[in-house]
């Protein structure tokens, strides 16, 4: 879930916006004016800026070259009724994405998904076993991957729903939802998700994983070299 600013003088748009990325499980934040969203960044950096462009006072355009002379890894999704040319100026200052209005729910979310996953390459770790899941997070860290971590597979679904990782490690074995059938359900929902699992179980529950759909399978214990050149044909990390 992410932090998400929304800069709207128009009352019935946040409400729009909140409801959308509430659904998602976004914490919202709401300005309605440059000055006040500044002012909120500044208090407490969000994740994603969802900016309109034509606003009193200070315009999003103004409020797009502040935010990026303070903050230059701020990453703004601009929103605006008044076409193309707009946005193209926006994303000229530096806005990641944009949003023509009036758009649907699903529109939003998809470019908040997009906007978070610019720069960085994230994968999503299931695992119940806190000493495994601490190393295994520590080494994909330690080679620039961002790393979600889960202990079931029900919080593991939520998590990807909300914002999918360029990549999941999901161990077979957990408590609520089995990784067998977290990889059920991503896969009928995210016919791309690129799955990595790994068990320590008997063979013959990797290759149900296998024809559930992961990409990838690792017998505990493997070697971290093994599951970085899994991670890395599946999700190599991006250039900042």
């Amino acid at each position: 879930m992410a932090r998400i600013l929304v800069v709207d003088d128009d009352q019935p748009t946040r409400v729009a916006l909140r409801v959308a990325l509430g659904s998602a499980g976004h914490e919202v934040i709401e300005a309605s004016s440059g000055h006040e969203g500044i002012r909120l960044y500044c208090e407490h950096p969000a994740d994603i800026v969802l900016l309109d462009l034509v606003m009193p006072e200070k315009d999003g355009f103004e409020t797009i070259r502040e935010l990026r002379r303070n903050f230059p890894d701020v990453r703004v999704i601009a929103i605006s009724a008044h076409g193309q040319h707009y946005l193209q100026i926006a994303e000229g200052l530096g806005a990641v994405g944009m949003l023509a209005k009036p758009f649907k729910p699903e529109e939003v979310l998809e470019a908040v998904r997009e906007a978070l996953a610019s720069g960085i390459t994230r994968i999503l770790l299931i695992e119940d076993d806190d000493m495994v899941r601490n190393m295994l997070a520590e080494v994909l860290k330690g080679v620039g991957y961002e790393v979600t971590e889960a202990v079931t597979g029900e919080e593991g679904v939520q998590l990807y729903r909300s914002n999918p990782a360029d990549a999941i490690i999901t161990d077979i074995m957990l408590p609520l939802k089995s990784g067998l059938e977290f990889i059920e359900e991503v896969r009928k929902e995210f016919s791309k998700a690129k799955i990595i699992a790994i068990s320590a179980y008997h063979d013959s529950y990797l290759q149900e994983a296998r024809k559930l759909g992961a990409n990838a399978i690792l017998k505990k214990p493997f070697s971290m070299k093994a599951l970085l050149d899994e991670a890395k044909k599946l999700a190599p990390v991006k250039d900042n």
